[in-house]
C-alpha cells in the first residue's frame, strides 16, 4: 500500500504537467463577418516551415496559398488567435495582424485528410480539400 501512495505522490505531478501543456488539441471555430477562423487549442503542430500567402480558402474559412501553389488551403491558426469583429483580419497574439495578401513564415505542418475528434466543430466547407495547415506558430506577417 506504501508502494502504491508513492507512485501515486511521483506520477501525478508529472501527469498534470503533461496535461497542462498542450490543451485538448481541438480545433476552436472563429466565425464574424462572413468569415471562419480555425484556431488551435494548442495540441498540435511541429517543426516544419509555413510559408506563403494569406487568402480566403473554400467555405469562406481563411486560409494560406503555399509556395509553389495557386490555392489557398485552409489553415488551423496559432492558439489564441482572434477574428476581428468585421471578418476582414486575424490578431495573432505576440505577431500582430493578419489580412488577406499578408505573407506569412512560421512552424507548423500539413494535416492530410482531418478526420478524428479533433476536428468535430470544422465545418465541412472547411474540409473539402481533406487538406488543412496548421500554422502552430508565426514568426512573421508582411
Amino acid at each position: 500500500m506504501r508502494k502504491r501512495a508513492l507512485w501515486i505522490l511521483v506520477l501525478l505531478p508529472v501527469a498534470l504537467a503533461v496535461a497542462a501543456c498542450g490543451g485538448s488539441g481541438q480545433v476552436q471555430v472563429q466565425k464574424h463577418g462572413g468569415s471562419t477562423a480555425l484556431i488551435s487549442d494548442g495540441g498540435q503542430g511541429s517543426d516544419a516551415e509555413v510559408r506563403g500567402v494569406v487568402q480566403m480558402a473554400a467555405g469562406g474559412c481563411w486560409g494560406i496559398v503555399p509556395e509553389g501553389s495557386d490555392a489557398a488551403v485552409p489553415a488551423i491558426w496559432p492558439e489564441g488567435a482572434t477574428v476581428s469583429q468585421d471578418g476582414t483580419s486575424i490578431e495573432i497574439p505576440d505577431v500582430g495582424t493578419v489580412r488577406a495578401g499578408s505573407t506569412v513564415v512560421g512552424a507548423g505542418g500539413e494535416i492530410s485528410d482531418p478526420s478524428g475528434d479533433r476536428y468535430t466543430d470544422v465545418p465541412a466547407a472547411c474540409l473539402e480539400q481533406k487538406m488543412l495547415v496548421d500554422v502552430a506558430k508565426l514568426t512573421a506577417v508582411t
